[in-house]
């Protein structure tokens, strides 16, 4: 017997499926957004406050991470037993709020208190969002729809570096906060009214969703879960760092202004990474059928490419040849995101498949915020380093109570360097990638015939 909160059985077709996907997808603009406007705000922030780069990196990562990966968890159960269209609308409505509330703190407390609850309202958007795609799409263009869904992050960095920079420029960080955050309660109510909560898979009569243990034992037993999640954690905590200190970087080392900065961070982070994001699926897509595992290759290529291209935009000197570097980086680093949640959503059962999503969410999220803390504190360790040859700390430059070129420079130096560095790590996403691509063919068989020891309630 189907769960009594399922909806008659219906087969979402045409415009109307492309219309949820466009209103999931803006949801998910909003989301990348809201949690991004952080590192365009952040060097206001570090004077208003005196703040270190640990500490830029605690409010845009850990503060975020944590509840938005405690929380997803429960979230997803619920996805897989209830209504995900209610979910996510009351899910967007606390993180466009709490956003909001951020451009209203007047502390390091407050902006904690803000970003923790960006966090708990987001944890309920990408679990939902994936389930319910999952169901209005069948798996032949299941990976062109979650590479267009996945789209909304870079489109969403795009918007927070544009709209962000300029509403910040214009009138103040604080009011970049609240800009940000109105359009998403509007959005949530959209999303309420006009978008129809989609039947699920059939399954055997009085099945629902496994037990989160016997779910979580079935996905740790997949190679191919297992793998592409690792390849996605190392990639989380490498990109997060990366991200949230690029318009830094640029502002510190070329003297950019923020508006110069977030142009730059818009459009390389945000316009060319949309694009990889839709290449990647759309390859992928067609190229299954001739070469099974040709999306674990494009994730492994993917990550070996832009980490490449990463050295290059942070050590050389010359910007603009840096720049170049970065747009395809961006390019190069979203063109695995379709083909990764394709191989994860593939080997899954649909009623695990919204949990499947949010353990590898509690992981990578978890991830990013641990790389936004390790890269802030490695800038602040080649900074003092650097500081010491003056005889001059750290703590004395946040303080304003020093020579400022020479902390200046100093700050500069440690944060390039520490982004040099942490682009050598996707060597090591690519390389999980490749070990995920042993598993695949077999799982994906498995799954289509579906298979017997698939967990029980």
């Amino acid at each position: 017997m189907a769960n009594h909160s399922d909806p008659a059985p219906w087969t979402p077709r045409g415009a109307y499926r492309s219309y949820v996907l466009v209103l999931l997808t803006l949801g998910y603009v909003l989301s990348y957004a809201d949690r991004n406007l952080i590192a365009i705000t952040q060097e206001k922030l570090r004077v208003e406050f005196h703040l270190a780069d640990w500490e830029l990196g605690l409010l845009g990562g850990v503060a975020f991470a944590l509840l938005y990966a405690s929380v997803g968890i429960p979230i997803a159960r619920l996805a897989e037993r209830r209504n995900r269209v209610a979910i996510l609308s009351i899910s967007m409505t606390i993180w466009s709020v709490m956003t909001a509330f951020c451009g209203l703190a007047t502390s390091v407390v407050m902006l904690l208190a803000g970003r923790v609850g960006v966090g708990i309202g987001e944890a309920g958007g990408s679990p939902s969002s994936h389930s319910i795609i999952s169901n209005y799409f069948p798996k032949a263009r299941r990976t062109w729809a979650l590479a267009v869904y996945s789209s909304g992050a870079p489109l969403g960095t795009i918007l927070a570096a544009l709209a962000g920079g300029w509403l910040t420029h214009t009138y103040g960080w604080r009011f970049a906060f609240l800009g940000l955050g109105v359009p998403g309660v509007i959005l949530a109510v959209l999303i309420r009214f006009t978008a129809r909560e989609p039947a699920r898979e059939p399954v055997p009569a009085g099945e629902v969703a496994p037990k989160f243990s016997a779910a979580l034992r079935y996905l740790s037993s997949l190679g191919t879960y297992r793998w592409v999640c690792a390849g996605i954690m190392s990639g989380s905590f490498l990109n997060a760092g990366l991200v949230q200190f690029t318009t830094s970087f640029y502002m510190r080392t070329h003297d950019f202004s923020l508006q110069q900065a977030s142009l730059v961070f818009g459009f390389c982070e945000g316009l060319f990474a949309f694009f990889g994001a839709l290449v990647g699926g759309a390859i992928a897509d067609r190229g299954q059928a001739k070469t099974p595992r040709i999306e674990a290759w494009i994730c492994a290529a993917a990550m070996f490419v832009c980490g490449a291209l990463y050295i290059v935009t942070f050590h050389i000197s010359n910007v603009w040849i840096g720049m170049g570097a970065l747009l395809l980086a961006s390019f190069f680093r979203w063109t695995f995101v379709g083909p990764a949640y394709g191989m994860m959503h593939n080997v899954t059962p649909d009623r695990m498949r919204a949990t499947a999503l949010a353990i590898y969410l509690f992981c990578s999220s978890l991830a990013a915020g641990a790389g936004s803390l390790a890269l802030g504190a490695v800038s602040d360790l080649f900074a003092k380093t650097s500081l010491a040859d003056h005889g001059v700390t750290l703590a004395l430059c946040d303080a304003g109570g020093t020579t400022p070129a020479v902390c200046a420079a100093a700050k500069a130096d440690g944060l390039q360097l520490a982004m040099t560095v942490f682009s050598a790590g996707y060597v090591v996403c690519g390389l999980m990638f490749l070990r995920a691509a042993k598993f695949m063919i077999e799982e994906y068989k498995t799954q289509a015939g579906g298979a017997a020891d698939q967990p029980a309630v």
